[in-house]
């Protein structure tokens, strides 16, 4: 991710949920470079610590908080400590998912396979949306950008229906937000 404008996010708070590793943690190091300051948001702990000890050396405003999206009061308490430590949220972006190591073929999700996926997937972000929206209107300022998949347009072998149904969910979720 590169901006043409490097001094476009200066200052901008974000918060990157999901970011511990992979996309996420792109995604962090990208909002980093570009003058953001980023909160790592992630229910890994030992993870968190690595990726702020790593995006040091980018910036030094950056921040981990331990969260799973699939509980309100964490994702309260997150968007609460980054106002109370930053005083505002510019960007959010909803990373936190994926098809979270469970079967794939129809007859052998579980109940709990389901709502693990759906809740990490969709749940996380309806939360996180719910919570940081007022916040960006009373200010009429923010970005918000949630991560779906092609899984949410085509059939998804490799992820499962349940990956399939939370991305075409945060899709659905991103379009009605957007006419609200």
């Amino acid at each position: 991710m590169r901006f043409r404008n490097m001094e476009r996010l200066k200052d901008r708070v974000a918060i990157v949920t999901g970011s511990a590793q992979g996309l996420g943690f792109a995604i962090a190091r990208a909002l980093a470079r570009e003058g953001a300051w980023v909160v790592i948001s992630d229910i890994n702990e030992t993870g968190i610590k690595n990726a702020v000890e790593k995006l040091k050396g980018v910036s030094e405003n950056v921040i981990g908080f331990i969260t799973d999206v699939r509980k309100k009061e964490e994702v309260v308490r997150l968007v609460n400590s980054t106002i109370d430590k930053w005083g505002r949220i510019d960007i959010l972006v909803n990373n936190a998912g994926g098809a979270l190591h469970t079967p794939h073929k129809l007859e052998e999700i579980e109940e709990e396979h389901w709502d693990l996926v759906v809740d990490v997937n969709l749940k996380g972000t309806f939360f996180c949306c719910q919570q940081v929206i007022p916040k960006m209107v009373e200010r009429r300022k923010g970005s918000i950008v949630n991560i779906s998949a092609l899984a949410a347009h085509w059939r998804a072998s490799l992820a499962g229906v349940q990956y399939t149904a939370a991305k075409a969910g945060v899709e659905g979720l991103t379009r009605q937000l957007a006419y609200d």
